[in-house]
Parts: C-alpha cells; sequence; structure tokens
C-alpha cells in the first residue's frame, strides 16, 4: 500500500515502532526487510525484556532494539523514515503527546503510520475521526485511512503539515 516506504526499509531504512510491547511489530518489520534497523520503544520493562528474547529467537536481535521510554516524553531529531503505533493509541493516556512525538521523530519526507482497531464509525472510542483530531492537534494536515482490507485492523497514515 505503501512502495515508497516499502522501497526505502528494503534499502536499509530507520523505523521507531512507538507502543511496542512485546516486539512483534518490531520483529515483523526487520523479518520483511532484512536492510532495515528498527528501535522498539514502550513503558513497560516486562514487556521490553520479553521482546528482546523475541528478537533473539527470531534471529533479528542485531537489527532491533528495544528501549524502555515513555514516547509522549520523546522529542525526536526526525531520523526515523517510518515510525509506527500498532494497536496502542486506543490505550494511550496522552495519545496527543505521543503524536506529537511521533512527529518529531520522521524525517520531513518520513511516514507516521498508525494502525488500530477497526471499529464502528461513531458509538467507539477510535473510529476514524479520532486519530484524525488527534493528529490535527500536533500539526499533522491530515490522516488517511488507507485502503488495507483487515478484519481486525484499520491503517492511518498521518500527513505532515
Amino acid at each position: 500500500m505503501l512502495p515508497e516506504v516499502d522501497a526505502v526499509l528494503r534499502g536499509g531504512g530507520r523505523v521507531a515502532d512507538v507502543g511496542c510491547g512485546l516486539g512483534w511489530s518490531s520483529i515483523g518489520i526487520a523479518g520483511g526487510c532484512p536492510a532495515v534497523r528498527v528501535d522498539g520503544f514502550d513503558v513497560d520493562a516486562p514487556s521490553l525484556e520479553q521482546a528482546q528474547r523475541n528478537a533473539l529467537a527470531a534471529g533479528v536481535a542485531d537489527r532491533v532494539t528495544f528501549s524502555l521510554a515513555d514516547a509522549g516524553e520523546r522529542t525526536g531529531d526526525g531520523s526515523y523514515d517510518l515510525v509506527t503505533a500498532f494497536e496502542c493509541v486506543h490505550d494511550l493516556a496522552d495519545p496527543v503527546a505521543v503524536l506529537a512525538a511521533m512527529r518529531t521523530m520522521v524525517r520531513p519526507d518520513g511516514t507516521v503510520l498508525v494502525v488500530d482497531e477497526r471499529v464502528a464509525e461513531t458509538s467507539t472510542v477510535v473510529r476514524p475521526a479520532t486519530p484524525r483530531g488527534y493528529a490535527r492537534q500536533t500539526g499533522f494536515a491530515d490522516v488517511e485511512v488507507l485502503p488495507v482490507e483487515h478484519d481486525f485492523f484499520r491503517f492511518y497514515r498521518l500527513v505532515p503539515g
């Protein structure tokens, strides 16, 4: 769905995976793109310890790191080609602060991708209008809902402002 992102990652790009938990999304990205480097961030130390074990078992620990960090308190240097948040935005205490931090982490020509639960358009917490509102509060111009057919998840590309 994002050929320009795929090309950058296959060429050795850098990814920040916010709210990485047990590391499966970070590991999946590294497994699919052998030249990529992934830095996973989470606030739960036991999850990160397991994530490191998972990365070792998957054979990607040389390209995937995990750090204990509150993404909402991070400021980035714009060095990542892709910044992701997989199924965590709905759980965040301050999603606006985290999206603002993600914006500082991504390169000017990079991509911010949020993947969260595919829910009804109304009467739910993370309906499509919710990430759009969060993104606009943090300086993104808009949110593009990607046409990915998935039973459980909706994919949002945050458009720079």
